[in-house]
């Protein structure tokens, strides 16, 4: 996996993003602004999945992914999730499945 540069350097696969408001709104719009690549990427950013399983869900999408990615942050679509945020989702679902 390659590195990936915006305001925050992304080289480690187990990083969740998710979409910011403005992301929200624009996965549902059909914009001509964005590319097959970051369309799809956009709808399948969900702030609870590491960006290793995102990189197969797109990989048919072809090339391109760490470019994407960038663009999606820099136009403030996506954000990085904070750490401790995907923690209590993991502990919530782990919760759920054991009946806690």
């Amino acid at each position: 996996m390659g590195t990936f540069s915006a305001s925050t350097q992304i080289s480690d696969d187990t990083v969740v993003l998710s979409k910011t408001e403005a992301g929200q709104r624009m996965a549902i719009c059909a914009v001509d602004s964005l590319g097959p690549l970051e369309h799809t990427l956009l709808s399948v950013v969900n702030g609870r999945t590491p960006l290793r399983y995102l990189v197969d869900l797109v990989a048919l999408q072809g090339a391109g992914l760490p470019d994407a990615i960038e663009h999606l942050l820099n136009e403030g679509l996506i954000a990085i999730a904070a750490r401790d945020d995907t923690r209590r989702q993991r502990a919530h679902l782990a919760d759920r499945r054991t009946g806690n």
